[in-house]
């Protein structure tokens, strides 16, 4: 089982500064670490996709409801977690075009979620697409590590995991 060194929780309204709280966080979080800065450029570009569309397309900019986010480090991950208090959508209908296809290149939205997807190395929905979860490997590992196994398997028996869909 992973050990995580650091955690750290924001739950922010939809309003201007929620971007500056979960950076405040963010930072927090990577502090200390050994990543290269295009690592940690590639999941704050992720983490603010993920929170963007928690604020304008799950909770529509309501500033009553809030966004939860949850940052964790260990030597071998980062997880982050994004749930909105939104209605949901459906995020493998999402998933079923390329944002960047020609026909699609005018359309707003769907960018996002293609970057997430992109460069996080898992990217699961679930909560009927409320939560978001990005899991980004720090470490190579290889596709038949025992300790990833293990943890893939406590996850998906874990009873917050149910009703959850894997992008990857």
């Amino acid at each position: 089982m992973t050990k995580f060194f650091t955690h750290e929780a924001v739950n922010v309204p939809c309003t201007q500064d929620a971007i500056s709280k979960v950076e405040e966080a963010f930072e927090k979080v990577v502090i200390g670490s050994k990543m290269s800065e295009s690592k940690i450029s590639e999941i704050r570009l992720s983490l603010y996709e993920g929170l963007t569309n928690a604020i304008k397309h799950g909770n529509k900019y309501n500033p009553r409801k809030k966004v939860q986010v949850d940052i964790w480090r260990s030597t071998e991950t980062i997880r982050i977690f994004i749930r909105d208090q939104g209605t949901g959508f459906d995020y493998r209908q999402k998933f079923t075009r390329c944002p960047l296809q020609e026909k699609y290149l005018t359309q707003c939205g769907g960018r996002g979620l293609f970057l997430m997807n992109q460069l996080s190395n898992r990217l699961c929905y679930s909560n009927n697409g409320r939560k978001v979860k990005m899991y980004f490997d720090l470490v190579e590992r290889s596709k038949e590590s025992p300790q990833k196994n293990a943890e893939e398997s406590a996850y998906i028996a874990h009873p917050a995991a149910q009703n959850s869909a894997s992008i990857r």
